[in-house]
């Protein structure tokens, strides 16, 4: 769309990084991400989202670090979205230390997590055997009235 002339939307822009992502051509999605950046289309945290998402279930750990400093020197925020999709990079990889030290952070800066964010979680600490942690976990959603059904 970009050498083409025809302004991208959001929404457009969205759709093609995701396509990209999906379909395993993450360098693809990185080029095209960053000619968004370059026409200053790329300052949205749902397309930083979609990418790290991309990252992350392609296994580049590193470059998904990147796209998070990169929110941050934008003066974005990352959302609970975000910080799920890195919980569930951490615990697909066993690194429940990070993961939980996510889910920390995310308290501290005030951010609701969301549903799938205790999903993620749970799913890791079951994998992991950590079962009273994953009880405890449990209790503390049932506590601040988060349901375990969506």
């Amino acid at each position: 769309m970009c050498s083409k002339s025809i302004p991208p939307s959001l929404l457009s822009s969205g759709a093609i990084l995701l396509s990209l992502c999906e379909n395993g051509m993450i360098l693809e999605a990185r080029m095209y991400f960053d000619s968004l950046i370059m026409i200053d289309w790329a300052h949205d945290i749902v397309l930083y989202n979609i990418m790290i998402d991309g990252f992350c279930k392609n296994r580049n750990l590193p470059e998904e670090r990147r796209l998070v400093e990169a929110i941050r020197l934008n003066n974005l925020e990352p959302t609970a979205v975000t910080y799920t999709t890195l919980m569930n990079a951490y615990c697909e990889d066993g690194n429940m230390h990070c993961m939980l030290e996510l889910l920390r952070d995310i308290h501290a800066k005030g951010i609701r997590p969301i549903h799938v964010t205790y999903s993620v979680i749970m799913e890791g600490l079951c994998e992991q055997q950590k079962l009273q942690e994953a009880v405890r976990l449990l209790e503390a959603m049932r506590y601040m009235g988060l349901n375990s059904q969506p």
